[in-house]
């Protein structure tokens, strides 16, 4: 408010002395390694003045034009445009700053020529509209600046999508309509899911699901409830893109989990019914391939009172029990009642459990754990608390489904005991890279299913060995 009282004339000569002193200012670009004093005035002259654009305080348009600029060159490589450090400089602009700017910027970015500068001022344009407040309407002419295809890094995707969901849904569905081709992953086009979409979007995210219900970067995108908006209605055009397909359990658990409860409810009565047998169909894998090993899929299930517990206190465990790491306690991931794995049990003579203590979060590709088993008398000492039943199907599968690149349908088999929350024994299954095939060490892989208070990052599956511990995430 205080600069406004100045009037543009005043505000636009007070600028143009800071730039007339600092002629670089707007040139400048990162600082580097070791700036001058005079780099570094510079430097936040430019920045502040370029905020005060921003925030909406009144310069004139040629001046605003000016001060806004064009992403600058990297200083050790000149020849490429800092296109994601030009739009992190606005990633705070909101409110009447940015309302009032939207139509200059669109205007600055349709008129440029220069396909990197461009990009860098779209990408403002989302940034302004993703804060856009008040009843006004957001200008027509935005729309066909804004891309699916334009982000680049997390932070611009983030801007993308809010501004997009900022537009009135049937203007949102054009734009990503008309994008969506541009993005490298094609299943990204999930996370613009929002309410009261048409008929047409709905059938879109459908093919979508069906498709790639069998590809982990699909699922990546796919939070708890991240469909929900979508309501009841998408459970029709669901059952209708999987008509006819043959589904897993672990589909099934994990849509389930994804989009609304009469949705889910309407697919499982239309296509339910087509829900794949996994041991069945594991079991035709190892007459087709040979060499079958014992592996126990898991899965979190009810309440109940068995020994075998993802969460909670496992029994023969009291509060003062708990491991520490660093002095922080450490997570209860799952305990296996050893009577339901007797090849998991034969490594652990005369003991009754297993339970599974890892670390809760770590950034190092290990995280600590803790493998400790109980016997029956311990066990009988002290109930369980809380958790839920750990439940477990014993399969075979043929070895070369640990293989680097199975061959065939073997990665159709690795592919479905890849989607259960976890599983024991047989090897792991990387979600990047390490040493593949059967590994006598190795315990068990699982998400965070199994695993409830641990954070495995975007995604991310936890292995655990013998003697060791790591994860890995997208």
């Amino acid at each position: 408010p205080g600069f406004g009282q100045l009037g543009t004339a005043r505000l636009d000569a007070w600028a143009e002395h800071w730039l007339s002193r600092y002629p670089n200012a707007l040139t400048i670009g990162e600082l580097g390694v070791e700036p001058t004093d005079e780099e570094f005035e510079a430097h936040d002259v430019g920045v502040f003045l370029r905020r005060l654009v921003f925030a909406g305080v009144p310069f004139s348009d040629a001046l605003r034009r000016k001060l806004i600029g064009t992403p600058r060159p990297y200083e050790h490589n000149p020849d490429e445009l800092d296109v994601r450090g030009f739009v992190s400089d606005v990633s705070w602009l909101g409110g009447d700053g940015a309302s009032k700017l939207v139509p200059l910027l669109v205007s600055m970015a349709k008129e440029q020529t220069d396909e990197r500068c461009a990009l860098g001022l779209r990408l403002v344009v989302a940034t302004a509209v993703r804060r856009w407040e008040g009843d006004a309407k957001i200008p027509e002419e935005v729309d066909e600046l804004l891309s699916l295809g334009d982000p680049v890094d997390y932070d611009s995707e983030v801007a993308m999508q809010e501004a997009i969901g900022a537009l009135p849904v049937g203007r949102a569905e054009r734009v990503i309509f008309r994008t969506a081709s541009q993005l490298d992953d094609p299943y990204k086009e999930l996370t613009y899911a929002r309410e009261g979409m048409s008929a047409v979007a709905l059938r879109r995210f459908a093919r979508l699901v069906a498709g790639g219900r069998e590809n982990e970067d699909m699922w990546s995108h796919l939070g708890s409830g991240s469909l929900e908006v979508l309501g009841p209605e998408f459970g029709p055009v669901l059952s209708e893109a999987l008509s006819g397909e043959t589904l897993s359990e672990s589909f099934m658990e994990r849509i389930a989990d994804a989009i609304h409860e009469d949705a889910f409810a309407e697919l499982e009565q239309t296509v339910g019914k087509n829900t794949l047998d996994l041991k069945a169909e594991l079991d035709g894998l190892v007459k087709e391939f040979g060499s079958g090993t014992v592996v126990y899929a898991l899965s979190a299930g009810s309440p109940g009172k068995g020994l075998g517990r993802v969460g909670g206190l496992p029994a023969g465990f009291t509060g003062e029990d708990i491991p520490r790491h660093r002095g922080r306690k450490m997570v209860h991931a799952f305990t296996v009642d050893l009577r339901s794995a007797p090849e998991l049990a034969a490594r652990y003579p005369d003991a009754r459990t297993l339970s599974v203590w890892i670390q809760g979060y770590s950034e190092d590709p290990e995280r600590a754990q803790k493998l400790i088993p109980r016997t029956d008398a311990e066990v009988a000492e002290v109930t369980a608390e809380g958790g839920t039943e750990l439940e477990l199907l014993r399969l075979e599968v043929p070895a070369v489904v640990f293989d680097r690149d199975p061959p065939g349908r073997a990665a159709y088999g690795r592919q479905l005991l890849y989607t259960k929350p976890g599983f024991l024994l047989g090897g792991p299954i990387w979600l990047q890279t390490g040493p593949t095939g059967l590994d006598p060490e190795f315990i068990a892989q699982y998400d965070e299913r199994l695993a409830p208070g641990a954070n495995f990052g975007d995604a991310g599956i936890c292995y655990s060995f013998a003697e060791r511990c790591e994860w890995q995430c997208h």
